[in-house]
């Protein structure tokens, strides 16, 4: 049982992790702006364009690729170290928490990053939770 809700933890926090990235990414965002002549009197525009990350900062992406990237990519580690584990790797414990620090980390962002620290990091923390538990042949199988 704790093999299963590992592998599945681990998982679902790379799946979500790629999800919430992508989402960030490429899904339209929009917001609306009017703009005033002078007080009191209606709104002379409003527009609401509805554009996503990649378009409307096309020019000055970095600092933003590469945090949602390191909060998409680095949980797919999770995986690989549930079955390093499985194998008897001691380091495995160590490559999940690292995991579970960067996606905590994000709730420095207010743009976004957030949901990684909201949605992830839990999952992460239930994959390293139950980790330790595991190894070659923790568990066999049920007897007659």
């Amino acid at each position: 049982m704790r093999r299963r809700i590992c592998r599945g933890s681990a998982l679902a926090a790379a799946l979500v992790a790629l999800a919430i990235g992508a989402a960030i990414l490429f899904l339209p965002m929009g917001s609306c702006r009017s703009v005033t002549a002078r007080p009191g009197e209606a709104p002379v525009t409003t527009t609401c364009p509805s554009e996503n990350l990649v378009q409307r900062q096309r020019d000055s992406l970095f600092p933003a690729l590469l945090y949602i990237g390191a909060w998409s990519l680095v949980p797919l580690a999770a995986p690989f170290a549930v079955r390093a584990r499985e194998r008897g790797s001691e380091r495995a414990p160590g490559v999940v928490a690292g995991a579970m620090l960067v996606e905590a980390a994000s709730i420095i962002s207010l743009g976004g990053g957030f949901l990684y620290a909201l949605f992830v990091a839990p999952l992460l923390l239930l994959c390293f939770m139950t980790l330790p538990a595991l190894g070659a042949g923790t568990e066999s199988a049920p007897s007659a």
